[in-house]
């Protein structure tokens, strides 16, 4: 679509709402895409204070800042090396395996024994299937 078209269709849609908060937000759009002067931004008491450091600095003064930083804590490793940890070990048997993949369903398909050819037509094994529900 060339930028005249979507234009057009952007006036046409904004001629056929009635919805004051997109109204809203479009003329948000516009007005705050204008540039704005920083220094229009800023208070007075702001725009004071920079004139009078622009006038101190002509005048030969120093600058003077002050800065607060935040600063990373050193951090000390202790003596970790040769501490041993005992494994976790988990036995997992076949049975605990089918138990979980039985209470887990995966897809549901409402195939029953009536379209034989739908099991083979997906690769499904009957014995993987119970109550309609696929277990993989």
């Amino acid at each position: 679509m060339n930028i005249q078209a979507e234009k057009l269709e952007l006036v046409r849609m904004i001629l056929d709402t009635d919805n004051p908060s997109i109204l809203a937000s479009i003329k948000r759009i516009f007005t705050s895409s204008k540039k704005v002067d920083f220094w229009d931004s800023l208070t007075q008491s702001q725009k004071e204070e920079i004139l009078k450091g622009i006038e101190e600095i002509e005048n030969g003064k120093p600058i003077i800042a002050k800065i607060q930083v935040t600063i990373k804590p050193e951090v000390v490793l202790g003596d970790y090396k040769g501490i041993e940890i005992e494994k976790a070990e988990y036995n997992v048997t076949d049975e605990h395996v089918e138990d979980e993949l039985k209470s887990v369903p995966s897809v549901k398909l409402g195939l029953g024994s009536e379209n034989p050819e739908l099991w083979d037509d997906l690769g499904l094994d009957k014995t993987a299937i119970h109550s309609g529900i696929v277990y993989q």
